[in-house]
Parts: C-alpha cells; structure tokens; sequence
C-alpha cells in the first residue's frame, strides 16, 4: 500500500490511474478551499434561509423543500450565492485533474455546481473535456469527460437541492441512480470533499451496489461508518486554520505525480532510490514496491538493483515467495529470478543459499534454470569450487521433472 505524504493509498488506486479505470467523485469539500471559497450544503442552506424566518434543520433537502414550497426561489438564489466574484479552481482541482494526464482521459464525476473542474483542466492541457450536466447523463459503464451529476451553474432548473429533485434523480425518474449504479460496478471509484453524513452520501447509497469489487476509497478526516457504504476510508488529519487541509492537497498532489509518471522519469527514480541499499523511509519503500508491480518499472529496478542487502528486503516484503515454490510465474517475477541469478548466485552466493534455506531449499523451475544456466555459462565471475559443490548438490535435489539436461 504505497504511501503518498502521510496518506495510505491502495495498490488498486494506482492500478486504475494507469488503466484509465478511476473515476473521481467530488463533492463540496473540494471547493471550500480559497480561492474558490465556496459554501459546503449546510451553510449554502444556512445562506438560502437569509429573511424567511426559517433556521435550517436536517435534513436540508426536506428543508429546503419546505423553503421551496413557501415561495423561496430556492434554485436561484443557490446558483447566486456559488457565483461569487473572484472565486477560481483551487490546488486541489487542479491536482484531481492531473490525475489523468490528458484532458480526454477525464473521468470526473462531481455533485458540485461550479465549473472549477473545467477551468482548471482548461489551465492544464489546454483543451476541455466533455462535459455532461443532468439530467443528460453519459453511460456510466463507458464514459470520458466531466460529468455534473447534479447539474451546474448557470442553469438554476437543473440543479439537485431539494428533498424533490433528489427524489426525481434517485427514485421517480433515477437518471442519477441509473448512471452511477453503472460507474460503481466498473470502476474504481475516489470520494474526494465528503463526509458520511452528508445529505449526498444518503442519495449515493441507494446508488451503491453491494459489490464493491471494483474498489471505492474516500479521503476523509473522519472515522464514520464508511464501511456500511462499502467505502474503504483514507484518513487524513485535519490541521488548523490554513493548514486545515494540508494532509489533504500534499497527499493528492503526489498521488497526481505518482500517477502521471512516465518511463523516463521512473528510471530517474529509480537510479536515485535503488542504486544503493534499501530505504527504511515508508514513502521510498511504497514507491519501490509500486514499481515492482508492473512489468516495464520492475525491469528498471533489476537494471539496477545490486546491493547484497535488496535479496533479504524483498523477501522480507513478500516479493520473492513465488521463486521458491512450484507452478507458473508471471513475467515480472521471471524478471527478479533471473536477477537473483545473475548477481547473487555466484558475488553473494552466502546471501543467496541463506534466502534459498528459508524457503526450505526449494526452487521454483524458472529460478532453478536461471541458477544453472548462470553457473553453467559464467566464465568471468570466480566460482569457488566449495560454492559449485553446494550449487550442484542444492540443484540435483531440487531439479524440476522437465529439467533442462
């Protein structure tokens, strides 16, 4: 689970960043932020009820269809009170939009009514996404672009806020049910800006399959029963006053860097972090152990790696299990086997039978080649004749069915 700043984020985050499979989802919390300055729904409520004689109690959207009923122009005076003057996309708009790495990889879905999201993606690539308004909604199992599930400025008809327009777009007529329900099945899926307690999150839930297989993560700074949602919480801690949010935007900026990263830049890294012995730093250890998962990142770490210390650290990190048991092994970890051959078998061969002892002297055929063939074909490296006992008779006693003659 690599860890961003202080924020754990799961492996599958990263996975969908890079397979065009994530979907963030966001609420208020993401604007509240200068300088875009706006109002999360209870003072947004709170602000509507101004001269009515009304105070706001929850729940907000029965409230405010009360307020409704009794002649408020509830819709207008909303879309006036989220138009201020000044207001911008902040670094945190900007950061969930880097995510993607190009304006029509977007998959934003957002209940917010401001156009902060397409301003910002504007300031970034250069171009605008798709954008959707309800209740013209796209499909959600095939959809790229920026989607305002709940309608957005400057169309005060359209927008969702009271207990009727959640009933329309959830139950009567479920145009925003039918389309997340679709997001929720095929796609991992980041909150970002909402609490548990929102009125938001108690529509959601009726949109929430129980399968939530594909993953859904919130960032949060409380510790609410995300888990009733089949919401997997990451937790930040809220600071004070401006640093409030700080966890928060530091965490999702380097998330957007992690995911943004091209080949290039991780074999920069990884000349940096791997050309030496293995960091304690739990960031380090967490960027290390993404790379070890794909293919193209690990190749770079084997092209590099050759400390006597990184065998007994990836061991120690689950990594090398698989070489020292029987059945098939994916690419990447034929990549380490051959690794683990080429510069340890013979330069620290103590090291390497001490690993080989831990796992009960097995080896899987893939490794058990990639020794003998090191042994076999290796004319520069000195190979002591003690080693080449021990060698040969680890590898007779361990020699796979079809072994290589």
């Amino acid at each position: 689970m690599p860890r961003l700043g202080n924020l754990d984020f799961d492996d599958r985050i990263l996975d969908a960043i890079k397979d065009n499979k994530l979907v963030v989802f966001a609420g208020a919390g993401v604007s509240m932020g200068a300088p875009s300055n706006l109002d999360n729904f209870p003072k947004l409520a709170k602000k509507i009820a101004r001269n009515t004689g009304l105070t706001p109690d929850l729940p907000l959207d029965r409230f405010l269809g009360v307020l409704q009923h009794r002649g408020v122009a509830v819709h207008e005076r909303a879309v006036e009170l989220l138009s201020p003057i000044g207001s911008a996309p902040n670094d945190l708009h900007r950061d969930l939009i880097r995510l993607f790495g190009a304006a029509d990889r977007i998959k934003l879905v957002t209940t917010n009514f401001d156009l902060h999201f397409e301003t910002a993606a504007q300031e970034i690539y250069g171009s605008s996404p798709v954008v959707y308004r309800a209740p013209a909604l796209p499909l959600g199992y095939s959809f790229q672009g920026i989607v305002h599930v709940h309608g957005a400025l400057p169309h005060a008809t359209s927008v969702v806020l009271t207990d009727a327009d959640f009933g329309r777009a959830y139950l009567t007529e479920g145009w925003a049910r039918r389309f997340l329900l679709d997001v929720f099945r095929t796609h991992t899926v980041l909150f970002v800006g909402y609490s548990h307690e929102d009125v938001v999150m108690n529509y959601l839930a009726r949109a929430l399959p129980a399968d939530g297989s594909a993953g859904r993560y919130a960032l949060t700074e409380t510790d609410g029963n995300w888990n009733l949602l089949g919401i997997q919480p990451i937790r930040f801690v809220k600071g004070e006053g401006a640093e409030e949010f700080r966890e928060l935007y530091q965490g999702v900026a380097k998330l957007a860097e992690r995911g943004a990263r091209g080949t290039l830049d991780w074999q920069s890294r990884m000349l940096e972090l791997v050309g030496r012995a293995p960091p304690l730093d739990p960031e380090l250890v967490g960027e290390i152990e993404q790379a070890l998962r794909d293919v193209s990142t690990c190749r770079l770490f084997t092209d590099v790696a050759r400390d006597v210390s990184w065998p007994k650290w990836l061991d120690g990190r689950k990594q090398l299990e698989v070489l020292f048991r029987s059945g098939e092994l994916r690419e990447r970890d034929g990549q380490l086997a051959f690794w683990l051959a080429k510069h340890y078998a013979i330069e620290h061969f103590d090291e390497c039978f001490d690993l080989i002892e831990g796992h009960g002297l097995q080896l899987n055929p893939v490794l058990w080649f990639a020794v003998s063939r090191e042994l076999g074909l290796e004319r520069e490296k000195p190979l002591e004749a003690a080693t080449l006992r021990r060698w040969i008779l680890l590898l007779l006693e361990s020699a796979p069915e079809r072994a290589d003659r």
